[in-house]
């Protein structure tokens, strides 16, 4: 917008006309934008200020105009282009600033000159004054004397316009470099930078040498962008899509000397990553509270698919009428009950967490007995309807008789008759077979046979299907045809008509409304029932509707009925019906006394007199001016597969959502499944502690949950327990007898069906997570079908309470080893027997034989999870199983034929417990093939007491993270000398200050050198706050070393990793060994206290919170960074490497920083080829093109502080 006050006769004061030809001139206030071509010398070289031809500049004079210009708003309409074709001497210049509040800068400047090629590098602006005091201009316009507007100062006011949202338009400022410029203000309220006082524009590659702003006193901030006169220096203020972000991260590492003492390794298995322990009462209660809620779904499968293809290509596709999937229809429970198929999904954002099947029983039945289905393939009969709408014209059809002088027509009343085609109406037959035409509206009208009669409907749901015969020229619904008699008109008839009488044609039936008879007098025949023949019965209309000649529901009289069932047939002389309902009788027509009666032999016979035909043949032509765009229909008829969802959910988890102490998961199947037993392969039940069923046999009935009975099975066969049979029954025992004074009611059980563990029984789930390493959607985690799969991160035991719950129970569960390749499972081994080596040391593992009679290969258990080691401290190499027992393994200690089938029923509604010794590594229960199995009750995963030399490294690590934000494309730059090349600008590599509003005096900023920055000012460093400097820059204000930027976007970022690591390491002395890991995160987390064995005596240790085992001793987060190469943004994300080592004098393993790795993060065609730290320097080198020269490489260096050191 043009201000309203401007502008007189303008000259440059002091500057004379015979050296420059050029003038100002005043058109009632305003001022002629255009400047035309020819007179573009006066203002500038030249140019018309387009993109394609820019305004060039090349003297003083022409900056002069630049600023003075659009000071009064000559360049507001429109973006207007300008470069600066070589250096400027501004010695003596001072302007106003370029844009200002009322006249912000909106077009580019280019101190590069692309276009003519005139200049090689960056312009360079030197010796110049900005100033909004009209005294300090030695030149200006003749005719402006006071000039306003210009709180936003610097080199530009106001670049850009205020708060606007710039799409591709915004206002450019990029190469050139501004050198001992100086920026002054008289205003008391300012917001000054020395490249501008406003950004909201593009900047880039500008470089400032030797800067200096001046404010006067009683200062304060300008607007309300900011509390500061200036938040940068070089800029007043930016725009936040104009401003970089910085991050300066900081890493610090300290680990201890290790320390090895002895103790005893806790109890049960409730660590994370041991798996913890799993009570059936709760299990029970998680499923009851999905099965009763209201979020569950039942399978659907479609039955219909309706597809059209368009006329312009296009695809419409939907699936319609889909109906409720039950296994083997309609099957019923022994509640009478139908059992429908129901789903719910739990979700983890929008990945599904856990996925639950019912096998739902709505009934008390049902709630008792929890059936788990799972994934099954099943099938639907699906009718495909493809319509293809197709090009090809179909043109209307004339429907006259068999004259050709009738013709088929409708009016407004319906039906009629015309004689001549051109008054006729054309018919459609369209692909449904319903016959229409259009009226002027284009309105279809439709012919339908309504209750017998010819009529006119405007509803496709009322219209008639109709049946064309081509050979005989006839149209009909099957039964009438569409006729034409000079009597009737055009209507709806058979092809004959039949009266009904007995041999002699003395007795004719006839109807009064729907009342028969059959009489003899001597009207009888003319007042016989007209009959046509439908679908092989006699058929007649009364009052609209069609009647049949039949038989009553009761089979007791002659009646006309709706029913084609009840009709007759008529066939050698007789009419008759059978009837399939009682003894399925057939039934004769028979005449008694002039009414017509039913007899169950044959003994009146019948004969149908054709009394009238119908031509019924039609005459069919085209209608050459109307026709259709067809609609081809086909239907198709298809029975496709689908899959019922599948059911997973984790061992340790809320709402079916897994926490970080997660090891497994329950999975069932839908393999057990058949017509006398419709649930699936899990059932969680529970039972009433007042009846005698569940756990009354060893003592939980009623009010009492004390264990008094428990049995095991063993080479001795079935006998009690006594506390010195197994390692853990105390603890175990203890913690199942709390599990059942819980609940007062009822005692709960998972129960596996007839279903086995198998390879080729595998689902893949959404989301996992397991030991607190997630899987997702695509990774395509595998779990086993019909199990209860779950991690052991050491050696150990599994051990477990079972309950025959009921009658003839003969097996308990099958155990599987599973072997994984990633995500996906490669193999899975079912265990008949484990071995130990007695005289071994207590790191070595067990050894399984497996049901194909081959072994597992020994190892020693390694000081991470995932490495193990041979019996001589080797990575182990071999790890496919062998074909014979490896040497040394002579003591059995376990047996899965103890919990396998039994040759005779397990004692009724009594206890059972086992301990399964195990090493690490993932494992299966499941059922018992061709066995009755026991309830699980209570299973405690990875419990373990074992003497040991615990081997303990401290490690702490701190990372401080600063954020920092700078303005883009702009840079203090050091610049040598006047003959040298100007420096390449980088803005990350530089600094920026802000002046508090009490600010006044001078502020003066210059580089010194590649990597010092320095400022003085008048007012102290009270009123400066060093809001950013790059990595291993000095940077000093009045001398004094600033040694960290203040100004930090963000609050600081600290995270204190402290891990306390147990190794696997075993003493030859002692013959022990330890797995035990602790860690606290996140600035210091609560702690938790374990008791602990030292040297044999119990103590007291405070131990940080347990996390899962792939916890590295140090982690480390990605840090981003972001650099332009060509141009082009290329985001870094930079993170810390470490690598395992091992002391021979220390016997231990720990973690060493050995460095950075960088990733590129975003989509360019950029390659990192190179990566070395050297001190505080990381160098990064990235491959930029093809590689050919040393121009297809950008290197940059990153400053990281790191140490690493040991603790005292």
């Amino acid at each position: 917008m043009i201000a309203g006050t401007l502008v007189g006769v303008i000259l440059a004061a002091g500057i004379s006309t015979t050296a420059f030809s050029f003038a100002w001139f005043s058109n009632h206030n305003r001022v002629e934008k255009n400047i035309q071509g020819q007179t573009a010398g006066a203002y500038f070289a030249r140019g018309k200020g387009t993109q394609e031809d820019p305004f060039v500049i090349n003297r003083p004079i022409h900056l002069y105009n630049l600023a003075w210009l659009q000071n009064v708003g000559h360049f507001d309409d429109e973006k207007t282009y300008f470069i600066i074709e070589k250096d400027l001497d501004m010695t003596g210049w001072t302007l106003p600033p370029i844009g200002n509040e009322f006249h912000p800068f909106i077009g580019e400047l280019d101190g590069l000159d692309t276009i003519h090629g005139t200049n090689k590098t960056a312009a360079k602006i030197s010796n110049l004054t900005i100033s909004n005091n009209f005294s300090d201009y030695l030149r200006h316009p003749s005719s402006i004397t006071s000039i306003s507007g210009c709180n936003a100062m610097g080199f530009f006011g106001t670049f850009g316009e205020e708060k606007k949202n710039y799409a591709d338009d915004a206002p450019v400022a990029k190469n050139f470099y501004l050198d001992n410029l100086t920026v002054k203000s008289k205003e008391q309220e300012n917001l000054i930078g020395a490249l501008a006082g406003y950004v909201n524009g593009k900047i880039s590659g500008i470089g400032i040498s030797n800067s200096k702003i001046s404010l006067p006193a009683n200062n304060s901030a300008y607007k309300d962008y900011t509390s500061n006169v200036s938040d940068y220096t070089s800029v007043g203020y930016c725009e936040d899509k104009y401003k970089n972000t910085a991050y300066e991260k900081e890493v610090t590492l300290q680990s201890s000397d290790p320390n090895t003492s002895q103790g005893t390794e806790g109890d049960g298995g409730t660590e994370a990553g041991n798996g913890g322990s799993i009570d059936m009462n709760s299990m029970y209660s998680d499923l009851l509270s999905i099965w009763k809620g209201n979020d569950m779904s039942r399978t659907q499968v479609p039955t219909k698919r309706t597809v059209t293809y368009n006329l312009d290509g296009t695809i419409n596709e939907e699936e319609t009428k889909v109906t409720e999937w039950k296994e083997d229809g309609d099957r019923q429970s022994i509640t009478g009950s139908t059992y429908y198929y129901t789903y719910y999904d739990q979700k983890n954002g929008d990945e599904i967490s856990s996925s639950y099947v019912f096998a739902y029983d709505p009934s008390e039945f049902g709630r008792l007995y929890m059936t788990l289905y799972g994934r099954k393939e099943i099938t639907s009969t699906l009718t495909t309807e493809v319509t293809t709408i197709t090009p090809k014209i179909l043109p209307y059809k004339f429907i006259a008789d068999s004259t050709g002088g009738n013709y088929l027509s409708m009016d407004s009343k319906g039906v009629v008759n015309q004689t001549s085609e051109a008054l006729a109406t054309s018919w459609f037959i369209n692909d449904q077979n319903q016959i229409f035409t259009r009226d002027d509206s284009n309105t279809q009208h439709f012919l339908g046979n309504i209750s017998g009669t010819l009529e006119i409907v405007t509803s496709s749901s009322q219209a008639t299907s109709w049946t064309y015969d081509q050979e005989k020229n006839q149209i009909s619904d099957g039964s009438l045809f569409i006729n034409y008699s000079s009597k009737d008109g055009w209507n709806l008839s058979p092809l004959a008509y039949y009266k009904i009488t007995d041999m002699d044609s003395k007795y004719w039936i006839c109807n009064n409304g729907t009342s028969l008879s059959m009489p003899n007098s001597s009207d009888a025949e003319s007042n016989a029932t007209l009959w046509f023949i439908d679908e092989g019965k006699y058929a007649t209309y009364v009052n609209g509707t069609k009647y049949y000649l039949g038989i009553s529901d009761n089979n007791s009289s002659v009646v006309l009925t709706t029913s084609q069932s009840n009709a007759f047939e008529f066939s050698n002389g007789y009419f008759s019906v059978t009837k399939n309902s009682g003894w399925g009788a057939t039934y004769y027509l028979t005449t008694k006394n002039n009414s017509l009666s039913i007899t169950s032999t044959k003994n009146w016979q019948y004969q149908a007199k054709t009394v009238q035909t119908a031509d019924a043949s039609l005459t069919i032509t085209s209608d050459g001016d109307k026709s259709e765009l067809s609609n081809i229909t086909t239907k198709t008829t298809e029975t496709p597969t689908y899959w019922t969802k599948p059911t997973y959910f984790p061992i340790s988890g809320t709402n079916g959502v897994p926490d970080e102490k997660n090891t497994g998961y329950v999975v069932s199947g839908a393999y057990s499944a058949n017509d006398s037993d419709p649930w699936g392969d899990i059932r969680v039940s529970i039972y009433d502690k007042n009846q005698r069923e569940g756990l009354s046999n060893s003592g939980v009935y009623g009010n009492k949950n004390t264990l008094t009975t428990v049995y095991t099975v063993d080479d001795e066969g079935e006998h009690t327990v006594s506390s010195d049979d197994f390692n853990h029954y105390t603890d175990s025992k203890s913690k199942f007898e709390a599990v059942l004074a819980k609940d007062e009611e009822y005692i709960s059980g998972l129960h596996f069906m007839d279903a086995n563990i198998s390879k080729d029984h595998l689902i893949q789930a959404e989301y996992i997570r397991i030991k607190n390493q997630e899987y997702h959607k695509e990774d395509g985690y595998e779990l086993p079908e019909d199990s209860i799969d779950f991690h052991l991160q050491r050696k150990g035991y599994v051990n477990f309470f079972a309950g025959t719950y009921y009658t003839s129970n003969t097996a308990f569960f099958s155990f599987h080893e599973i072997e994984r390749n990633g995500p996906k499972i490669s193999n899975i081994r079912e265990i008949v027997e484990i071995y130990e080596n007695p005289t071994a040391k207590q790191a070595q593992s067990y050894v399984y034989k497996y049901k194909d009679g081959t072994y597992s290969v020994p190892f020693l258990h390694g000081s991470k999870q995932g490495v193990k080691y041979d019996l001589n401290g080797n990575p182990l190499t071999k790890k496919t199983p062998t074909t014979t027992k490896p040497e040394g393994y002579t003591k059995t200690v376990f047996k899965t034929s103890w919990i396998g089938k039994t040759s005779s029923s397990l004692k009724d509604y009594s206890a059972y417990y086992f301990e399964i010794p195990t090493n690490e590594g993932e494992y299966a229960l499941g059922s018992v093939s061709g066995a009755a199995g026991a309830y699980l009750c209570y299973l405690d995963i990875g419990a373990n007491a074992q003497r040991t030399d615990i081997t303990q490294i401290h490690e702490i690590k701190t990372i401080s993270v600063y954020a920092y934000a700078y303005p883009k494309g702009v840079s203090f730059s050091f610049i040598e000398g006047n003959d040298l090349a100007l420096p390449t600008i980088d803005d990350r590599k530089s600094a920026s200050f802000s002046l508090k509003e009490s600010f006044n005096g001078d502020m003066s900023v210059s580089k010194s050198n590649d990597s010092t920055i320095q400022y003085e000012s008048t007012d102290g460093n009270q009123n400066v706050i060093t809001e950013y400097m790059f990595h291993g820059y000095t940077v000093k204000g009045n001398g004094e070393n600033i040694e960290r930027a203040t100004g930090i976007l963000s609050s600081k970022i600290v995270e204190d990793s402290i891990t306390k690591i147990t190794y696997s390491l075993f003493n030859a002395a002692s013959s022990t060994t330890i797995y035990k890991k602790t860690t606290v995160t996140e600035n210091g987390s609560t702690t938790t206290t374990n008791t602990t064995y030292v040297n044999g005596q119990e103590s007291s240790i405070e131990w940080p919170v347990d996390l899962p085992w792939n916890t590295l001793a140090v982690k480390d987060v990605a840090t981003m960074y972001v650099f332009y190469v060509n141009a082009t943004a290329v985001s870094l994300a930079i993170e810390s490497t470490f690598e395992e080592n091992y002391s021979e004098t220390e016997g231990t393993h720990y973690y060493k920083l050995t460095g950075y790795k960088v990733s590129i993060t975003n989509e360019v065609d950029v390659e990192v080829v190179m990566t070395k730290l050297n001190d505080n320097t990381l160098t990064v080198k990235l491959k930029t093109g093809t590689g050919e020269t040393e121009e297809d490489y950008t290197t940059l260096e990153i400053n990281v502080v790191t140490t690493v050191a040991k603790n005292s």
